[in-house]
């Protein structure tokens, strides 16, 4: 049979890849339920349409929910839908007017009458009243998908996972496991019917090798703290050691334990020779004319909300980078800046050489011509960096290979008392365990293996130990 323009069908002509297949696969033996841990730059989002495209051949017929963390996201989204020729689409989010529509469809369905429709929202417009008084009618019959699948997870939303009705389910991330929160994951596999290593797998690693993303050279740089930091941070430091079980070599459960180790990680996050760093790094990539298509991801204040505090430290680096190159040509990137589309147009086209962010950059966007990380943030999550270096790895024509720098504070911290100095021990060894993943997979390992050296002798720590740990 021969697919009319209107159809929907596959958006390139070679068809899926044989990883999509698979995955497609596993899904339909896991009775259409799952999570595709896929790392970023792969195209979930293609693998996942792809699973509602085979549904489509069967039942000549096509109802979706897409779940997304962002705004950016639901454009995004809608681009790739389209893409596949999925014509009927409603956003919800972002102050769009859905609620006729819906409502409309909603009607429609309870006379019997099943139509196409894929909805796109986000994770904050689905938790709603207003939206699920709606949703409840007709949600068992959807496929839902759901972006950043970790997301649903989170407290808001884990409240209306019992609600959720859909029979078949797609969860897309490249960091499923949810950190430091452990009821959060189980949520996540229950709600998916899956464990690790999950419905369908496909890491940064095997991507590389096959050819799937652009290899990158890794630059760990090594920041000192100023002595005022040093101070602050041994006194932290003290306190926080009759908290240290030795004999584990973890921390005790205790309230106060979570109060220092915040306290001492905003010492390590903001360390003021950061500034001076990361001119040292424009200046070198100046040199030799590589100064273009940048990212700068800024430490974050204390708040968890974007804050006044946040917006200082972005500008910090703004005018570092105006002081050291003044032709630069730079822009923030925050849930407070307008026109956040056009910013990334800017980018994409060259018009904007560098790009500062903080966690905004974190989910999805999806930016191939990115081909510099400045990592100034320390971050000790690990799905922060995994998808900060996966912003880079998209392919691109013109993207030989992509270069981070990574800024990595390690306090010199003298072998005063044995106990003092095997609890740093620990912490830096937690530290490094960041930079060997990232090391172990670059172009040029050896560089950040003696980038690395002094600091893993001072401590007695083998990066090469610690990568096979990992």
């Amino acid at each position: 049979m021969t697919l009319t323009t209107n159809e929907p069908k596959f958006p390139f002509l070679e068809g899926p890849r044989s990883y999509q297949i698979e995955a497609y696969e596993n899904w339909l033996k896991n009775d259409y339920k799952g999570v595709f841990a896929m790392a970023t730059g792969t195209g979930k989002t293609i693998t996942s349409l792809n699973c509602l495209l085979n549904l489509y051949k069967v039942d000549k017929s096509y109802q979706a929910i897409i779940l997304v963390p962002s705004l950016a996201l639901l454009n995004q989204w809608q681009k790739e839908v389209e893409s596949f020729n999925f014509r009927e689409v409603l956003q919800v989010g972002g102050g769009n007017e859905w609620e006729r529509d819906l409502a409309s469809y909603v009607s429609s369905f309870s006379w019997g009458n099943k139509r196409d429709l894929i909805i796109i929202c986000t994770y904050g417009s689905f938790v709603t009243n207003k939206f699920q008084k709606y949703f409840k009618k007709i949600g068992k019959d959807f496929l839902l998908i759901a972006d950043e699948a970790h997301n649903i997870a989170a407290n808001n939303i884990r409240k209306k996972l019992c609600d959720i009705k859909c029979e078949k389910k797609i969860g897309l991330s490249a960091t499923p496991k949810r950190i430091y929160d452990i009821e959060g994951t189980e949520a996540l596999n229950d709600f998916f019917l899956d464990v690790p290593p999950y419905t369908f797998s496909f890491d940064i690693e095997k991507a590389l090798k096959e050819g799937y993303l652009t290899e990158y050279k890794y630059f760990p740089v090594l920041v000192e703290l100023n002595p005022d930091e040093m101070d602050e941070y041994v006194e932290i430091s003290i306190k926080l050691l009759r908290f240290f079980d030795f004999e584990k070599g973890e921390f005790k459960k205790d309230p106060m334990v979570e109060i220092l180790l915040l306290k001492r990680k905003n010492v390590i996050h903001k360390a003021s020779n950061k500034i001076a760093c990361f001119k040292k790094i424009l200046l070198q990539l100046n040199k030799i004319d590589k100064l273009k298509y940048a990212f700068a991801y800024v430490p974050e204040g204390y708040s968890s909300q974007y804050d006044f505090t946040d917006q200082r430290l972005i500008d910090l680096f703004i005018k570092a980078g105006a002081d050291t190159i003044p032709s630069l040509k730079m822009n923030s990137y925050t849930s407070e800046d307008d026109k956040l589309d056009q910013i990334l147009r800017g980018f994409s086209e060259g018009k904007i050489d560098v790009l500062f962010a903080m966690k905004m950059l974190d989910e999805g966007v999806d930016i191939p011509r990115a081909e510099i990380g400045i990592f100034c943030s320390s971050t000790g999550n690990p799905r922060q960096f995994i998808q900060r270096r996966g912003r880079l790895l998209r392919k691109h024509k013109d993207k030989p290979f992509a270069t981070i720098y990574d800024m990595v504070v390690v306090p010199n911290i003298s072998k005063s008392t044995s106990d003092f100095f095997n609890m740093e021990k620990k912490m830096v060894k937690n530290e490094i365990q960041r930079v060997a993943h990232f090391a172990s997979l670059s172009m040029n390992f050896y560089d950040s293996k003696r980038n690395l050296q002094e600091v893993l002798t001072k401590y007695e720590l083998s990066l090469d130990q610690i990568i096979s740990e990992l």
